[in-house]
């Protein structure tokens, strides 16, 4: 291993542990604080759901704003900004009573999360890694699943021991003490052989790939923006109702939230195999196949509602969708390098991302008002499950956009000089 690997390596399990700590105090965390909402302030679950909501739509509609940042500054900064406005949002959290002030302090969270997490982590991890690229991109945004599985249990001890406002008080002291610290430290945008340029924006010129306009008029961005929209609806709608879906289905809650942590602790090996699948045939091959397990995973739900081999049905799908759960995070960053370039990755993936917010935030929505018309999860979740294997059609048209491999005139000539 080269010193080069090895200070990439670093990097990337610094973002990792950033991903871990900031997803792991806001993300993985909002269904725990839910029902202490609830308890102690008398809050309705109508207003409650407020809070993930806004959540949701702050990490998606800043998404544009963290990519285009990352085309001109350094992406130690815009993580430590990132970084900054959580611990803002959970200090505000730790003394709200009212719902205004709670749903600010998650919209600050969201922020945070969307400039602290899997943007900057994924455009880091392709710029460091070529040949490892998708293994990469997969073991840093595993960082997420990985607190999905420690985070939560935790957060509810601390909750039941010291209360809602300690606790979040807690989860923000590894943030400011170990993530902000290690990331101005270790992290760069790219290996110092890149950056001979004088500046983040000259270095970005350099780089092979297609600018945003000429961008925005291929079948390639669009294809990807419809992916992310299709497999996050489908994704969020299943995710997000899993645990009410099992509990209508006799299961009870603890039992309920059992198959929740299992499915993340199946996904953290996902993540790693979906990556080195990625380094030998491509994401835009294995994207795909990913997204059509993960639409036929919903379906072993069906399965698992009824007494026959109920068993067998239940761990096709904590198999199933944890493995694949991950792909929208993990393989679609790389099919975009595969497809647009390097060179503006940072701004298109963040318009991308804005397929990726509607469909997260609406998909819980159009599962939640089909289960109100049918009074059954049935129809909702062989929906998720259509729009997910949609995805995985959608995934089988993108082609390469003109001029991705291109490097610019004058970027060949500087080079020359």
């Amino acid at each position: 291993m080269t010193t080069q690997q090895r200070r990439g390596w670093l990097i990337i399990a610094t973002l990792f542990m950033a991903i871990f700590f900031v997803s792991g105090a806001t993300t993985n965390c909002i269904s725990v604080f839910l029902t202490p909402f609830m308890k102690r302030f008398g809050w309705t679950h109508s207003k409650v759901s407020l809070v993930p909501t806004a959540f949701s739509l702050a990490v998606g509609l800043v998404s544009p704003l963290i990519g285009y940042l990352l085309d001109r500054l350094e992406a130690r900064v815009v993580v430590c900004a990132g970084a900054l406005a959580a611990i803002a949002g959970l200090l505000i959290a730790s003394h709200s009573a009212a719902i205004g002030s709670m749903v600010g302090a998650y919209v600050a969270m969201g922020i945070g999360v969307g400039g602290a997490t899997f943007i900057p982590a994924s455009l880091v991890a392709a710029n460091w890694f070529k040949d490892q690229r998708g293994l990469a991109v997969g073991v840093v945004v595993a960082g997420s699943s990985t607190s999905g599985i420690t985070m939560p249990p935790m957060a509810d001890y601390l909750i039941r021991s010291f209360g809602v406002s300690a606790t979040f008080i807690a989860l923000a002291a590894p943030i400011a003490l170990l993530v902000i610290p290690a990331v101005l430290l270790v992290v760069r945008t790219r290996p110092d052989s890149d950056a001979a340029a004088a500046t983040v924006a000259d270095q970005v010129k350099t780089l092979p790939g297609v600018e945003v306009g000429p961008a925005l008029a291929t079948r390639a961005f669009w294809l990807l923006a419809l992916v992310q929209g299709l497999g996050m609806a489908g994704l969020g709608g299943t995710f997000y109702h899993l645990v009410p879906a099992m509990i209508d289905a006799g299961y009870s809650p603890a039992h309920s939230a059992l198959v929740l942590s299992s499915q993340a602790a199946a996904s953290v090996a996902g993540f790693l195999l979906m990556g080195w699948l990625a380094d030998r045939f491509s994401a835009r091959r294995v994207l795909p196949c990913a997204l059509a397990v993960l639409g036929c995973s919903v379906l072993t739900l069906l399965g698992a509602r009824g007494a026959h081999a109920w068993g067998w049905w239940l761990a096709a799908f904590i198999l199933g969708f944890g493995m694949t759960a991950g792909c929208t995070s993990s393989l679609t960053p790389v099919v975009a390098v595969e497809t647009l370039g390097l060179r503006r990755f940072g701004t298109l993936w963040g318009l991308i991302g804005l397929g990726s917010t509607i469909g997260l935030a609406g998909g819980p929505l159009l599962v939640g008002a089909v289960f109100d018309a049918a009074n059954s999860y049935a129809m909702a979740f062989e929906l998720c499950a259509a729009m997910l294997l949609a995805a995985a059609a959608a995934v089988v048209l993108i082609t390469p956009a003109p001029g991705v491999e291109a490097v610019p005139a004058s970027a060949l000539r500087a080079v020359g000089h």
